[in-house]
Parts: structure tokens; C-alpha cells; sequence
């Protein structure tokens, strides 16, 4: 199997900008909050998190040009 990109998974393209992926992801973190469950919990919160380790590497550029980096390596 075959995992998502971080850009995948915000739906995002390599080259969006840090107000696009700070925009988007705050967009699709709101339908998965815990706070806010919907009927399936556990598959909330493993994509509320999943979302939030996509921004924390994407958001800070060292990290996202060091995940690039290997992503063009591993591809």
C-alpha cells in the first residue's frame, strides 16, 4: 500500500505558498476535531492528527525543504 503524501493529504500542490497550507489546513482540521466528533471517533482523531503532522512539517520551512528533499529521493 501506498501512503499519501503530506501534500496529499492537505491537498495541496509542492509548490503552495505557507498561507496557502497555514489556510487550508486550518479549513480541514474543523470536520475532524475531537472536540467535535462525528460518528466515527477513532477515524476522526487518526485524521485530525494526521493533518496536524502534515502542517508541522509543511508549515516550517527547514523541515518542509529536508521532506522534499526526500520525497524527490523516494520517488
Amino acid at each position: 500500500m501506498v501512503s499519501a503524501t503530506l501534500y496529499e493529504i492537505l491537498e495541496l500542490s509542492p509548490k503552495a505558498s505557507q498561507a496557502d497550507i497555514k489556510h487550508t489546513y486550518r479549513q480541514m482540521v474543523l470536520p475532524p476535531h475531537p472536540d467535535r466528533p462525528p460518528g466515527n471517533a477513532v477515524e476522526a482523531e487518526r485524521r485530525f492528527r494526521e493533518n496536524a503532522h502534515a502542517y508541522c512539517v509543511l508549515s516550517e520551512p527547514s523541515k518542509r525543504s529536508a521532506y522534499d528533499a526526500w520525497l524527490m529521493a523516494n520517488r
